[in-house]
């Protein structure tokens, strides 16, 4: 009788959960932030959960935010290297590595309008967002 009412409880919470996913906007969007030092992996990570993601039918846009990233191993829907890249800054102001990417994220703050309109209005409204993030080592 236990595992009878426990499964009846399981129903009604699953039941439950339906109805307030269903009142759910459909512009409602989820994301995950990666973030870690330099080298940690988190494009890796980025790749692999988009893979995964995909293979179980779950729509996923990778957003590449590392305005230093030369290869990662995913289709991004958004890179921030479209707006500003970290070896332009570097040439232009005579910067070091990390200075060049403190001075892009600054430029990616200025100019934030760029990265809302990336993500459009409606475009990618049902997608889960992966958000792949500069790592910065010291």
């Amino acid at each position: 009788l236990h595992l009878q009412a426990s499964s009846v409880h399981t129903t009604r919470k699953l039941v439950l959960l339906r109805r307030v996913h269903s009142s759910v906007p459909s512009m409602t969007r989820y994301a995950q932030v990666v973030v870690g030092p330099a080298g940690s992996g988190k494009s890796t990570y980025c790749r692999a959960m988009a893979s995964h993601m995909s293979s179980i039918g779950r729509s996923v846009q990778c957003i590449n935010l590392d305005p230093a990233a030369e290869h990662f191993g995913y289709s991004a829907a958004v890179d921030v290297r479209e707006l500003v890249s970290v070896a332009d800054v570097m040439e232009a102001m005579n910067l070091g590595p990390n200075g060049g990417l403190i001075h892009a994220m600054e430029y990616l703050d200025t100019n934030i309008e760029w990265l809302r309109e990336q993500l459009g209005d409606g475009e990618y409204d049902n997608d889960y967002y992966l958000i792949d993030c500069p790592g910065l080592s010291f």
